[in-house]
């Protein structure tokens, strides 16, 4: 696969590589493997960023998970990753089309 030839080239995945990969799983609804793609990109060596973490919320957003959405954003925020505008609009979006536009005030 591409990211292995990469490695095999001493090429690092930058965060745009992880964000690209975390976007395909999430345009697919693929939280799973969204989730540990961007995982992968937390632990190689802080990689992650507000923009890949607005992106991983795309797949739980994408399969009606918002509990799970939430969980992300207290993981990064643990991780050093803070929240921005763009993810907590994601979220209050993703509140308002579930039809829990309180939800999505109390955010």
């Amino acid at each position: 696969d591409y990211l292995e030839e990469m490695e095999s080239h001493k090429l690092n995945p930058s965060a745009l590589t992880y964000g690209t990969l975390v976007s395909a799983y999430a345009d697919s609804g693929d939280v799973q493997n969204a989730q540990r793609w961007y995982d992968k990109a937390l632990a190689g060596r802080g990689k992650s960023n507000t923009v890949l973490l607005a992106v991983l919320l795309k797949a739980y957003v994408k399969v009606g998970d918002l509990a799970g959405a939430e969980n992300c954003i207290k993981k990064a925020a643990e991780a050093g990753v803070a929240p921005n505008h763009v993810v907590f609009t994601t979220m209050i979006n993703a509140y308002a089309e579930s039809g829990d536009v309180d939800s999505a005030l109390e955010q």
